[in-house]
């Protein structure tokens, strides 16, 4: 036994005694288990079902992403940029061959992006880039509407003043004169602001669905030019939502962040999907 035996004393019962000894032979095991592992630093603690920490050899690395995650970031980035565009096909084989892996990381990451909904099985199960409808601009934006009031509607007093602060100074610079508008410090700032919120919202899985709908912003932002107006009209609502985010205004900033993404489906709209006037 690794405990010694115990004598029942007045008041005390059996199942006092026997917690006693757990608790004495759990100790003791410990103990063994710490001079163990330190007489046997590279070994697995003998103790069923504990991990004792060891130190690594300063020559191992840290991984911080797989293969199908620096895949994923790769391609991803090149949809975003246009250099893959609408129709394109990405065949698993060449992916792999360019980037030096085997196909089962390009395998994931083609997974990835369709589950972001940024690609789509097509001939001969060969992935194709999707190609931008109105239809999809429609339906993504209602998702963003539905996600985004809700995280701005939890941000609200969740985000703290160093957060505002820094979003501050990132807006001043978008008008460093108080009158143009810097277009690449806008389209920064807009990045910057929605996924603060989402950061902010605490709500892990939520944020993880802002992310991937705004992964299409930057594709309709591309289809629709640079407009000074279009972007000041985004800017000035980009600062209403930070000031009811200021007030702790939760119902406030959830409305703030509607309105905002419903002018900017319409805006969308009509640059890149205008319909055609009705016949008399």
């Amino acid at each position: 036994m690794w405990c010694r035996s115990a004598t029942i004393s007045p008041g005390r019962n059996q199942r006092q005694v026997f917690l006693d000894g757990l608790v004495a032979t759990i100790a003791v095991r410990l103990v063994y288990c710490q001079l163990y592992t330190k007489n046997n630093p590279r070994r697995i603690s003998p103790l069923n079902g504990v991990a004792v920490p060891f130190t690594l050899p300063s020559s191992v690395p840290v991984i911080r992403q797989s293969l199908g995650e620096v895949v994923y970031d790769r391609l991803l980035s090149a949809i975003l940029s246009g250099q893959l565009v609408g129709g394109n096909e990405l065949s698993e084989v060449t992916i792999a061959d360019q980037f030096g892996v085997s196909r089962t990381p390009v395998r994931e990451a083609l997974n990835r992006l369709a589950g972001d909904g940024l690609i789509e099985n097509g001939r001969n199960r060969r992935a194709i880039v999707r190609t931008v409808t109105r239809e999809m601009v429609v339906e993504i934006y209602q998702v963003r509407q539905c996600l985004e009031s809700g995280a701005a509607r939890l941000a609200a007093g969740r985000m703290n003043s160093a957060e505002l602060a820094r979003l501050d100074a990132i807006s001043a610079a978008v008008r460093p004169d108080g009158i143009a508008i810097d277009q690449n410090q806008a389209l920064a700032f807009d990045a910057e602001l929605h996924g603060s919120i989402a950061r902010h919202c605490g709500n892990r899985r939520l944020a993880e669905e802002v992310r991937r709908y705004t992964n299409f912003v930057p594709i309709f932002q591309r289809l629709a030019g640079r407009r000074d107006d279009r972007l000041l009209l985004a800017y000035e609502q980009h600062l209403t939502i930070i000031d009811a985010l200021r007030a702790g205004d939760a119902e406030q900033a959830a409305a703030a962040m509607t309105h905002h993404i419903q002018s900017a489906l319409v805006v969308l709209l009509d640059d890149v999907f205008p319909e055609a006037p009705q016949s008399a």
